[in-house]
């Protein structure tokens, strides 16, 4: 059996740096122990505080090659017990010295120290270099060794201790399983919760490589958290929606989304569609970039200062693993005769025409949006119109001191280009209505088919369906005079609730994910083409929105109609036919997986 030095108290510690200057430190746990560094186990007294794991090497001759090292819990997984060794590790030796008393022995299945060690292995996935070196995550496994001093079980006290405490500052959402051999396997305890994932993986998405990202990148991570998955591999379209609105949403939590934003903009339809939306949207979404534009997997990766170029499906599935429910606003869409849910944007002009105009060339990725708008750029179209807003007047954006638009007028109101702002566009409606609206049953409310609506004009509100405070008249009805109309021509119109267009494309630099207002982006037309790629270049950072020819607006509601019915329009991504269109923020909100 190994001596074990007796432990110190948080109060008694002090740690020097390399210039031997002493600091404080606040430590939640302290222990001495071994560490497999190579082929060996070396003596390091570890110090764990809420932001990282500290491992000091004992001062002693044979360490003396050994330098400190910190694991920050940020880049850790999950930590987890081994009954023993890997094969691989089992020729790890303790070898002694005059400052460590300890016996030596070799650690194999038939020794007398296997009896009396317990073994932890942490999980984590630091950066190999910063991000902005174009760094990402790498899989790293750190094996500590824990031998029982005096009283019998003192070692898996002391490593159980450990688990407990690395779990519970690294996320509350992890499983911590127990694993034999290597082996990944859920602890029995009925103290701990094993989470099941329903994984939506669409092997179609984007460049089709969504099946290999998922085996490859984000299914290890997962069973290294030991969540239990249950996975569905899309045929059609729709598929995904058709499953959302019959899944027993008791049995999972959460869904995980393996593709572009189209499976997203699915799965959020058939849920809305429900009868029990509201308590169905508690199921949170992990998201995972499989697709071409990936914008909501992109904001959120960047939302939590992630690499969103290279590594992002590790990146993303470990913000999954690790995650908490997040507030998602949710737009609600009419047009037609129907009522279509949106997490992203809705476009009309030359975003939405390169995005559809481009799908020929999805076997090439997001390279296929700057190829479309360089060519539709050199022949550029116009759009004429009215797009009419209800301002959110109480919403002031971060940076407003610095030049950011007026959350309630354009940035251009002043400028002479050819379009009319009228702030009174029509005495009829209700504007903002009695906020004390709240959901009714299905029977009193009526149920609707999938993503339509047969009256366009009386929103899920106006049935006394949805709790929202704010009622859209119908689109044939004039827009209520608390609304403001500008009429003319465009070169784009853009309303949206996330920060991200695509991952190459910053639309709302810092827009958090529940801010419950819409940005309206505008250019009018004539813009020049130069004007227009320095635009398409500023995107890139979001620069874009302090600019002379990109018109800013925030609001709670909107309404476009088209004068002329030429170009593209889309939700989410989705084309829809070019026509009158209208939508609303809601007052409730869909959940996403962030740390």
């Amino acid at each position: 059996m190994l001596a074990v030095p007796a432990k110190r108290t948080a109060s008694e510690l002090r740690c020097h740096t390399r210039n031997k200057s002493p600091c404080k430190m606040d430590a939640i746990l302290e222990e001495e122990c071994s560490i497999l560094r190579g082929k060996q186990f070396y003596r390091y007294h570890v110090i764990l505080t809420e932001a990282k794991l500290v491992c000091r090497p004992r001062k002693c001759k044979r360490n003396k090659n050994l330098s400190e090292f910190s694991i920050s819990l940020k880049d850790v997984l999950v930590a987890q017990h081994l009954s023993e060794l890997p094969e691989i590790k089992q020729k790890a030796r303790c070898i002694p010295c005059k400052c460590c008393k300890s016996n030596p022995s070799v650690i194999t299945g038939g020794s007398a120290l296997e009896s009396d060690s317990e073994f932890v292995k942490v999980i984590c996935f630091p950066y190999n270099k910063p991000i902005q070196d174009k760094g990402m995550r790498k899989k790293e496994e750190i094996i500590f060794l824990f031998e029982s001093s005096g009283t019998s079980g003192d070692g898996l006290k002391r490593a159980k201790n450990l688990i407990k405490k690395i779990n519970k500052l690294t996320s509350s959402s992890v499983t911590t399983p127990t694993c034999n051999g290597g082996g990944d396997a859920p602890d029995s305890s009925p103290a701990h919760h094993q989470r099941k994932f329903l994984v939506c993986i669409n092997p179609f998405s984007g460049p089709g490589h969504a099946k290999q990202i998922y085996a490859r990148d984000v299914k290890p991570v997962f069973q290294a958290a030991g969540i239990v998955l249950e996975e569905l591999y899309t045929k059609r379209a729709n598929h995904v929606k058709e499953v959302a609105t019959q899944v027993d949403i008791s049995k999972y939590d959460a869904v995980v989304i393996v593709s572009g934003d189209g499976l997203v903009f699915e799965w959020l339809n058939g849920i809305m569609i429900r009868p029990d939306y509201d308590e169905a949207l508690s199921l949170p979404m992990g998201i995972i970039p499989a697709g071409s534009g990936n914008a909501l997997a992109s904001a959120m990766l960047v939302a939590r200062n992630e690499q969103s170029f290279k590594g992002a499906p590790v990146h993303s599935a470990l913000m999954t693993a690790k995650g908490r429910p997040t507030p998602m606003d949710v737009v609600e869409i009419h047009y037609q005769d129907q009522v279509v849910y949106s997490f992203l944007a809705f476009a009309w002009g030359i975003i939405s025409d390169i995005d559809i105009e481009s799908e020929w060339m999805r076997f090439i990725g997001s390279t296929r949006f700057t190829i479309q708008a360089i060519l539709r750029i050199l022949n550029l179209r116009k759009y004429q119109g009215r797009l009419s807003y209800l301002p959110a007047e109480d919403y002031q954006p971060s940076g407003a001191a610095d030049g950011t638009p007026s959350p309630s007028t354009p940035n251009g109101a002043a400028k002479g280009n050819n379009l009319q702002n009228n702030s009174k566009a029509s005495q009829a409606g209700d504007g903002i209505v009695n906020p004390t609206f709240r959901r009714g049953s299905q029977e009193s409310s009526g149920s609707q088919p999938s993503g339509q609506n047969d009256d366009p004009s009386s929103d899920h509100a106006a049935d006394g369906d949805s709790g929202d405070s704010i009622v859209l008249p119908g689109l044939s009805e004039p827009v209520p005079s608390d609304w403001v109309t500008i009429e003319g021509k465009f070169v784009s119109i853009v309303v949206m609730q996330d920060s991200h267009l695509s991952r190459d494309i910053v639309a709302w630099p810092g827009r958090t994910f529940d801010e419950g207002v819409m940005c309206i982006q505008y250019v009018p037309f004539p813009t020049s083409k130069l004007r227009l790629l320095e635009i398409m270049g500023d995107m890139a950072d979001g620069s874009h929105m302090g600019g002379d020819s990109v018109e800013v607006i925030y609001a709670k509601a909107f309404r476009i109609e088209p004068i002329t019915s030429s170009g593209v329009m889309t939700v989410d991504g989705e084309r829809i036919e070019v026509g009158p269109i209208q939508g609303k923020m809601m007052d409730v909100k869909a959940n996403i997986l962030l740390p």
